[in-house]
């Protein structure tokens, strides 16, 4: 019978490796996890009747949907940002664009002035800490019947 050849390691050398590998298995499964600025699909649809959102006739125009909570903004005759108006810090209310008290063409968070992009709903200024963009929501637009059919 063969005998399997001994590896020795000194204690050190066994607690990094033993570290390195318990690190590295919650680490690729958070990464995995933040792979997408798209929110998880929970197979339910709103759709939007563009005719009764006077708000959203107008490009640059924007309504906030209480449920689920979002800020729709028209970009263009035919593009919408659909984020969640979520704050992503610590779960305040995002207001939309010129809702927070400031002249400003973006969001701000009223909790801790964490700034998103009205165009992307990207983080153009954290609150201390590190942030994500604004989750967005898969959307499509029927210019036909001017409705918005938005997937959360």
């Amino acid at each position: 019978m063969k005998e399997l050849p001994v590896i020795q390691t000194d204690r050190r050398g066994f607690l990094k490796t033993t570290c390195a590998v318990l690190c590295t298995l919650p680490l690729a499964a958070l990464i995995q996890a933040c792979e997408t600025d798209v929110t998880k699909f929970s197979g339910q649809e709103l759709v939007i009747d563009l005719k009764t959102q006077p708000d959203l006739i107008p490009i640059g125009g924007a309504i906030q949907n209480l449920n689920p909570p979002m800020n729709i903004i028209r970009l263009t005759d035919t593009t919408f940002l659909v984020v969640t108006s979520i704050c992503t810090h610590q779960g305040c209310t995002v207001p939309l664009p010129g809702d927070n008290g400031e002249e400003s063409a973006d969001m701000i968070c009223p909790c801790h002035g964490a700034k998103f992009d009205a165009k992307t709903g990207k983080v153009l200024r954290e609150p201390g800490t590190p942030i994500t963009a604004l989750k967005s929501y898969k959307y499509t637009y029927d210019a036909a019947n001017n409705t918005l059919k938005i997937k959360y």
